[in-house]
């Protein structure tokens, strides 16, 4: 019979406790790093979250780390301008050095900051309002920029490709209460429950665990500056190599309006003609024939409702919704009467923003179909034109609400 060998090194390091103890240790040492690299800025050179920092290739920024890119990138002392909205307003088609927030820093001067928080296909109150509102305590002369037309309507105040966005800041304790948004978004988690399952509840519990564990933070850092550990075609430099060694690429659409894309078009345009004029009006909306000098009423319209819940009372006066026409190609191709129709709504919903209290503009009626590369999305001129004609009315939301100095005014 053998006498039983005493335990070795490897054993002993193996055993039960000195295992335990190292997950345990490793596993608060992650939550510490996650917690310290929220707090740090990731994102050097940049300009906007092209394809790279993006959703797009499986990277998903986290509001803790976009708000620490805002605290960077933009001065108290001056008024700062954050730009949110969707891919128009993020300068698809433009390429980096020319992209049209660009152009509205240097229209703007130096006692303003523009930081372009615009994402792809994002909605009016989607991610960059997110950091907007999580930032008002520190910034006192603030002004919000976002988009409303023909692709992207209203939404809801927790987004859907960037629902996870929203959860991360609310959990984190980024966002104040608003009893509107709150009890809104609690009846629309309730119906979602019921017709996604647990997928709906799923995001919210991921969010709300990250909050306490910061997880997200460390891995998202890890992807962007060290090492990827997640695989898409497009990154093409290698599986493994960081997020941060790919440029911003973005440049001119391909501009040939083929014909399954132009119908598509066609139907999205002729169905925002449509629709416009009662989403402004809702039901008190009179025939053609009877609007002459028709004014509408904020506290029926449907379009002002559905952005009241999202956006909380304190945000409203200093967000400006630029209200954007479809390119001219299309708009033209309408009937006659489908066309006035077309430019009459987008000017009244401008109207009933602004008597709601917003900032509000509409943009992009007079551009010419140069100015876009597709139905939606402004070529480099018109994104020149676009910075044109939104510096003078920031320049105006911007003495309204206090922000310049005697100098200035």
């Amino acid at each position: 019979m053998k006498e039983p060998r005493p335990p070795g090194l490897l054993d002993r390091a193996v055993s039960t406790w000195p295992l335990l103890a190292g997950v345990v240790f490793a596993f608060l040492g992650c939550c510490l790093a996650g917690r310290l690299v929220s707090q740090r800025n990731p994102y050097k050179w940049f300009t906007r979250f092209h394809r790279y920092v993006h959703p797009e290739t499986h990277v998903y920024p986290t509001a803790s780390q976009v708000r620490s890119l805002a605290r960077q990138r933009l001065d108290p002392k001056k008024v700062a301008v954050i730009v949110g909205g969707n891919s128009i307003l993020h300068g698809v088609g433009q390429r980096v050095q020319h992209v049209w927030t660009r152009r509205l820093q240097k229209l703007l001067g130096d006692d303003y900051c523009v930081l372009n928080l615009a994402v792809f296909s994002a909605e009016p109150a989607e991610f960059g309002a997110i950091v907007a509102e999580a930032l008002d305590g520190e910034y006192r002369k603030m002004i919000f920029l976002t988009a409303f037309g023909s692709g992207k309507g209203t939404g809801t105040p927790d987004g859907t490709l960037y629902r996870y966005f929203y959860y991360d800041a609310l959990y984190k304790g980024m966002l104040p209460a608003d009893a509107q948004r709150d009890a809104h978004l609690a009846a629309l988690n309730e119906e979602r429950t019921k017709t996604e399952g647990e997928k709906s509840v799923e995001l919210r519990r991921g969010r709300h665990l990250d909050s306490a564990l910061y997880f997200e933070d460390l891995w998202t850092t890890c992807t962007l500056k060290w090492f990827n550990t997640t695989w898409s075609p497009l990154l093409v430099a290698g599986v493994t190599a960081p997020h941060l060694v790919y440029a911003d690429i973005g440049g001119p659409l391909e501009v040939s309006h083929p014909p399954a894309e132009r119908e598509r078009a066609r139907r999205i345009v002729r169905g925002f003609a449509e629709s416009l004029g009662p989403l402004v009006f809702g039901p008190s909306l009179p025939p053609r024939g009877q609007r002459k000098g028709l004014r509408p009423d904020p506290t029926q319209s449907p379009l002002v409702r559905d952005l009241e819940t999202c956006f909380p009372a304190p945000t409203r006066r200093r967000t400006l919704i630029l209200v954007t026409h479809d390119s001219p190609f299309y708009v033209n191709e309408l009937a006659p009467a489908a066309r006035e129709e077309y430019a009459w709504a987008v000017a009244k919903a401008a109207e009933v923003l602004e008597a709601a209290g917003y900032g509000a503009l509409d943009v992009c009626g007079d551009f010419a179909v140069r100015d876009f590369d597709d139905q939606l999305h402004l070529s480099e001129s018109g994104g020149n034109k676009l910075a044109d004609r939104v510096a003078p009315k920031i320049r105006a939301m911007a003495r309204r609400l206090g922000y310049l100095g005697q100098k200035e005014e």
